[in-house]
């Protein structure tokens, strides 16, 4: 009796159990459902800013995409009209891609952004030599140099430009500013080599490894064209 006892006490408790959760359900079923706001606090993506754009202009130009890259750098200076590295490599990519009066507008932008730099003046001079206009490059190059004398890329590319155009006495005079003497000879030679002319270019690497014999890259250059 006592075991029949405690299983209908059991019994009992779990059908009291199920009669408070059933009307504690329903309960929960008569009171108001809790409503959604009708605004969301939304949180905003975060602008993409002009160093990220030019983050992605210089991986795609390490990618050989020059297109892209000058995309990304056109972006970089919608959001940052002054951003110095962007409007850089623009101007360059510009004339890498033939869109010469591109280039030159932004170079010529980047001149007066940086107050007349050397450097921008060499920049402007390049786009200039891309254009194939060489008088208006020369007159940069000569402009960047009477801003710092001692500027070496306007020196040393005025000084190759010269060479391209056989001048080249003025081109070692421009070079042996910033340059040693072993460097001069090798910056013609390279340019004579690349003309096709092997036996003027093979005298300058030797007259290089001359005032400098432990000039490996000249001892190298002058190994392939002998």
């Amino acid at each position: 009796m006592n075991i029949r006892r405690f299983g209908m006490a059991v019994i009992l408790m779990a059908a009291l159990v199920g009669c408070n959760n059933s009307g504690q359900r329903q309960s929960q079923r008569s009171q108001q459902p809790i409503l959604a706001p009708e605004k969301f606090d939304l949180v905003k993506e975060p602008d993409i800013n002009a160093e990220t754009r030019f983050a992605a202009g210089q991986l795609a130009e390490s990618r050989g995409d020059l297109r892209r890259a000058g995309a990304q750098y056109a972006q970089a200076l919608k959001v940052d009209p002054n951003h110095l590295k962007a409007m850089n490599r623009l101007a360059i990519v510009y004339a890498m891609t033939r869109q010469f009066d591109q280039s030159i507008e932004i170079a010529r932008r980047y001149v007066n952004v940086t107050h007349q730099s050397s450097d921008a003046w060499n920049n402007l001079a390049q786009c200039y030599e891309f254009a194939n206009r060489t008088n208006e490059a020369e007159d940069a190059y000569k402009s960047g140099i009477a801003k710092d004398p001692g500027n070496v890329p306007c020196r040393v590319n005025y000084g190759l430009m010269l060479a391209r155009k056989d001048r080249i006495d003025e081109a070692r005079t421009q070079m042996a500013v910033v340059l040693k003497p072993a460097e001069v000879h090798y910056n013609i030679a390279s340019v004579l080599e690349m003309q096709g002319n092997k036996a003027a270019a093979k005298k300058e690497f030797q007259k290089a490894l001359e005032v400098d014999p432990t000039f490996n890259e000249a001892k190298k250059r002058l190994a392939v064209i002998e």
